[in-house]
């Protein structure tokens, strides 16, 4: 608990927000709500209606259904339910923008849940159902992304939230189908599972909000309520995706997120991690980078006792504890700002049973105060109104902040919501049909071969781990066909390891392109003499006399059958070389004795060929 003094400053600062939110709520025929404001030097305008978690009405309830469980002051509860009426009503009236958490319609199923926690009216809890059944089918087809923010994570949180205090039986089919889709949309890498990878990003990316570690908070809640090793084991992969890209030097995870803008055209092709890091922000908030990082891992390590998530989650802390000290940004908010790192501060102390992570939590606080007073604002990064009534980018949000140290702390926040009890049946799935499905899907046909149950999927636990067991089963059984399959599959899986997402081949089908343009205006002889290779993307397989292109693109891979000469040009190609010297090895090898006409006609064909496979992608200059 924190002291008399501390108390009386928190307090005080909690009522005044709570005033000056109560001051700022509007009316109109709809009922009540909050506007927000940016101001800038050419004034103060008002900015688009927003009912969400994130910026909107809904977040602004949480803090104000906190404050009410600290002073049951009527003005507090009433204002949630005007306020919650009146965003019911809207989503109903009209089809919600977004089906999402903290940013969209999912959202109001955790107030309406919030709202029976602080004062036991089962209704809202029916009322939570009800929205839920609703929005069904916009789970299913408006929403496009995987992660805990704006994602199918986030909401298979919530519904599973909504479950356990309901125990309605319709909501286990909602529940089933987002989990569906989260191991449909699981992707292998060279590390771990991975997920959306159609962001503009470096890779996946890491982070509590649109990332790694939200995606697998989410999976490991839920799989705790059900007991479903299942969703544990979907969540631990995601966590080992995301330490392949743990910063060793900064002490935090990457920021993946790029601006392609920034991108040299000559790093484009290789997309390599190197040449990207120097352009990362070293962003460490709940967001993006250790703060929320930390949080999966102390989670984690709660739930499995596995020792390893806490040596990463004591990284993170120190990460955390330094960028604390000596703060860098103007910004005490929850979701970018440092508030976010004094609420991992109370999660860690509680986690952890250290004290002293919660003295440090109130220092830190006490230092959002002193920056209040000094500058009027807890954020002067941004444009919006010093009583922008935000929850996780506004005042709100620093309310709700203060209001962790006023109540006696539980660690179930908006920030990291704790699904309450266990269900009473338990597992939804069974862990080795969805490791066949999901790994094995990669090798299908190496797999067919064998005999049944050669595969001891309980053992297995990723891609990697598959390959080399297959290697030894291939070491006792060398036939042909087996071997053929397992080479052809290890190439395309391969390809799937190596895919970086959409942006990275966005970026290289527009360099791809200048580069082929520029080539092809050369004359033939010039082209001769032009050294080229494969694209990185790109690979070339050959199953006795029949080739195989086999291409990473932005949805995935593709396979393309293709005819002798391009293939063996292709396969040439593997190492860079010239053009002419890849049609002197074909015609050594394909045409050995024949006349200097065949060569000038090999020579016309293989340079035809080489501009079509040009202009399709499939090779580049060296």
């Amino acid at each position: 608990m924190i002291k008399l003094p501390d108390k009386q400053l928190f307090e005080d600062e909690v009522y005044r927000i709570a005033d000056t939110l109560l001051a700022s709520l509007q009316q109109d025929e709809d009922g009540y709500y909050w506007q927000r404001r940016r101001s800038d030097n050419n004034g103060t305008a008002l900015l688009p209606e927003t009912t969400d978690i994130f910026n909107g009405s809904a977040g602004t309830i949480l803090f104000f259904l906190t404050l009410y469980r600290y002073q049951p002051d009527n003005r507090y509860i009433d204002c949630c339910k005007r306020v919650l009426n009146r965003l019911l009503k809207k989503t109903y009236q009209h089809s919600p923008a977004y089906y999402t958490f903290y940013t969209g319609a999912t959202g109001l199923i955790y107030v309406c849940i919030c709202m029976y926690e602080t004062t036991g009216a089962y209704s809202y809890i029916e009322e939570g159902v009800r929205l839920a059944l609703y929005l069904k089918q916009g789970f299913q087809s408006g929403v496009v992304k995987d992660d805990l923010l704006s994602g199918h994570a986030g909401n298979l949180l919530v519904i599973t939230y909504l479950y356990a205090h309901s125990g309605e039986q319709s909501l286990l089919a909602i529940i089933k189908q987002i989990s569906d889709t989260l191991i449909a949309h699981a992707r292998i890498a060279d590390t771990g599972l991975k997920w959306d990878n159609e962001k503009f990003a470096y890779d996946s990316l890491t982070g509590f909000s649109h990332g790694a570690a939200g995606i697998a908070y989410a999976l490991l809640e839920t799989g705790r309520y059900f007991g479903d090793e299942t969703l544990r084991y979907l969540g631990e992969e995601a966590l080992a995706y995301e330490m392949r890209y743990y910063d060793t030097a900064k002490n935090n995870w990457m920021d993946l997120r790029v601006n392609s803008l920034q991108i040299p055209p000559e790093e484009i092709l290789d997309w390599n991690l190197e040449s990207f890091r120097k352009r990362m922000s070293d962003a460490c908030s709940w967001a993006h980078g250790a703060v929320g990082a930390t949080l999966t891992r102390l989670h984690a390590w709660h739930l499995t006792g596995n020792d390893l998530y806490a040596e990463q989650a004591g990284r993170g802390i120190e990460r955390t504890l330094q960028d604390i000290s000596a703060p860098s940004r103007n910004n005490y908010t929850l979701c970018s700002g440092y508030g976010g790192h004094i609420m991992l501060l109370l999660k860690a102390s509680q986690v952890l049973g250290d004290a002293s992570l919660h003295t440090q939590a109130v220092t830190y606080a006490r230092d959002a105060l002193r920056f209040f007073k000094q500058h009027g604002t807890y954020n002067t990064y941004a444009a919006v109104h010093a009583e922008d009534p935000a929850l996780l980018s506004g005042l709100a949000g620093m309310g709700y902040l203060f209001l962790q140290f006023l109540l006696p702390y539980n660690g179930n926040t908006v920030l990291h919501p704790l699904i309450p009890g266990h269900a009473k049946d338990k597992g939804i799935y069974h862990l080795e049909a969805v490791k066949a499905d999901l790994l094995g899907c990669y090798f299908k046909q190496t797999i067919s071969l064998l005999k049944p149950g050669m595969i001891p999927w309980k053992r297995i636990h990723n891609i990697l781990e598959l390959e080399q067991h297959l290697v030894r089963r291939i070491k006792a059984d060398p036939r042909e066909e087996l071997l053929d399959a397992f080479s052809f599959e290890a190439t395309l899986t391969s390809l799937w390891k190596m895919h970086k997402g959409m942006l990275c081949f966005r970026k290289r089908t527009q360099q791809l392109q200048i580069i082929s343009r520029n080539i092809l205006r050369h004359d033939d002889r010039t082209l001769l003499d032009k050294r080229m290779a494969l694209c990185p993307h790109v690979k070339i397989h050959r199953s006795q006399s029949e080739y195989k292109v086999i291409y990473s693109h932005e949805e995935g891979i593709s396979i393309l059958p293709v005819q002798l000469l391009p293939g063996l040009i292709l396969s040439q190609l593997q190492q860079p070389g010239t053009i002419i010297t890849v049609i002197s090895s074909i015609f050594e090898s394909h045409f050995p004795g024949q006349s200097a006409v065949i060569l000038t006609q090999l020579t016309q064909i293989v340079l035809e060929q080489v501009r079509l496979l040009l202009r399709n992608g499939l090779i580049t200059a060296a």
